[in-house]
């Protein structure tokens, strides 16, 4: 029987001074994550507190419920400078041996799709650490967090006029292999365009894609370059009659895919998660006696996209009653990293004003939720 190699990496763990590289197990069936003993004292580690805990294992037994020292341990895969902090309780021993990926072993294959394993080798080398539920989500979406953060950084620019402009956060190093999807967005196209002309919308519509191509917030796809790697977005209109500004725009879908193929948005990193923002957003919002709200207008629209990811932004509307081509140059509504790649740049543009302006700076980005602006002051003066 051909042996199964589980899942195990080397970490680096540090206690603020000194760092250890140590081998890990990951468990999504463990509730819990757990350090060996020897290796929080070898770092000199302290604990935080302690915790009685049985373990359920195989087969339904329990063992006695026993003290487990509480550790608040930093740890960064290898490469990576990021260090994130977790909590691990100390064991004795975590398991018994686990073999490695050998070095031959499609290690090939591997390198072919761009996958890097750090555990490598002959040997068994001692588990010292297992990463359960509670860290491994945390942990690989943090990490995933820290990949959009580095592409943001490596592809942000800002023109003579003062526009920034960013790349999309591609999951992997190259735009993967994703199919046009042109025949999605050109059945949606016809839908939508009935439906646009029975609610007696569609030059409102239309007009709106051509105030954003004079704007340059959008183009035609030039004719040498229809036939380059590329995915079209269907869209449909959003209606707001109540709004004095936009009562009806545009939102494309890029979670639109074909058969089994992965979306657009499938291939990009989305950025932290926002919503846990809100709570302290509208503590701030009560927290003085005047509240004050406010958003920044077309906010995604003022951002503009490199030109390599541009293709991926293709989508279909009419001009002289015939299909035609086009892609957006700005950060696109309905694509899933557009309010992280918004709240970077403001966080970014906010962070480098003058030293006179920084106050001001630091409250207005505990104020900002995506393209809003929350908060309160005390009186009319503070306006």
């Amino acid at each position: 029987m051909s042996e199964v190699v589980l899942m195990t990496l080397i970490v680096e763990i540090s206690n603020g001074v000194s760092k250890r590289k140590v081998r890990c197990l990951l468990d999504s069936g463990s509730q819990r994550s757990y350090i060996l003993k020897s290796t929080a004292e070898a770092l000199n580690l302290k604990s935080t507190s302690s915790e009685n805990i049985a373990h359920t294992l195989f087969g339904g037994a329990t063992t006695d419920a026993r003290c487990h020292e509480k550790y608040s341990v930093k740890l960064s895969p290898l490469g990576k400078g990021t260090l994130f902090e977790f909590d691990f309780l100390e064991q004795e021993v975590i398991c018994g041996n686990m073999p490695r990926l050998p070095k031959e072993q499609i290690l090939k294959e591997l390198k072919r799709h761009k996958i890097w394993i750090s555990d490598l080798g002959d040997g068994c080398p001692k588990i010292e650490m297992l990463l359960g539920s509670d860290v491994y989500s945390k942990f690989n979406k943090e990490i995933e967090d820290e990949l959009a953060r580095e592409q943001f950084l490596s592809y942000l620019s800002q023109n003579e006029e003062g526009r920034y402009s960013v790349g999309l956060p591609w999951t992997q190093k190259q735009p993967p292999e994703i199919p046009t999807n042109r025949h999605v967005a050109e059945t949606r196209l016809f839908s939508v365009t009935r439906k646009l002309r029975n609610l007696r919308k569609y030059h409102a519509y239309d007009q709106i894609f051509r105030d954003w191509l004079d704007e340059g917030i959008i183009e035609k796809v030039p004719e040498n370059d229809l036939y380059k790697r590329s995915h079209y977005l269907p869209h449909h209109p959003v209606f707001k009659p109540e709004s004095l500004t936009t009562q009806i725009r545009p939102v494309f879908d890029a979670s639109s895919k074909t058969g089994r193929a992965p979306s657009l948005n499938d291939c990009l990193f989305s950025g932290p998660n926002l919503i846990e923002q809100i709570p302290l957003v509208l503590l701030r919002f009560r927290e003085n006696a005047i509240g004050v709200t406010s958003d920044i207008e077309r906010a995604f629209l003022q951002i503009e996209l490199r030109e390599p990811d541009r293709d991926f932004l293709r989508f279909l509307w009419w001009e002289n009653e015939k299909i035609q081509e086009f892609r957006h140059n700005r950060v696109v509504f309905g694509v899933t990293c557009s309010p992280y790649l918004l709240g970077a740049v403001l966080g970014y543009h906010l962070s480098h004003v003058p030293k006179e302006l920084k106050e001001m700076a630091n409250k207005l980005q505990k104020a900002l939720y995506v393209d809003n602006c929350v908060t309160s002051v005390s009186d009319n003066s503070e306006l």
